[in-house]
């Protein structure tokens, strides 16, 4: 019997996220436009998230299968 891998847990700017070990979860800030202001934004996937990836998924979602999930979770403001 094989042990399976625990979940991935990583935290950032009081969002947590806890994911199973075949998905990949990145949390960053992002500056808001003409706002001093950063944002938190989160992406969740079932392939490699790369660095140069947009909010909304540019360079993300182009690889992604019929069977795939693609997650962004954007923080616009406070309110």
């Amino acid at each position: 019997m094989t042990e399976e891998a625990p979940a991935q847990v990583l935290e950032m700017g009081g969002i947590s996220v806890t994911v199973q070990p075949d998905w990949e979860v990145r949390i960053r800030r992002a500056e808001q436009a003409g706002e001093e202001v950063t944002r938190p934004v989160v992406h969740v996937a079932t392939v490699p998230l790369s660095a140069d990836r947009a909010d909304y998924g540019g360079g993300v979602v182009e690889q992604l299968g019929p069977d795939d999930v693609f997650v962004s979770l954007i923080e616009f403001g406070p309110a």
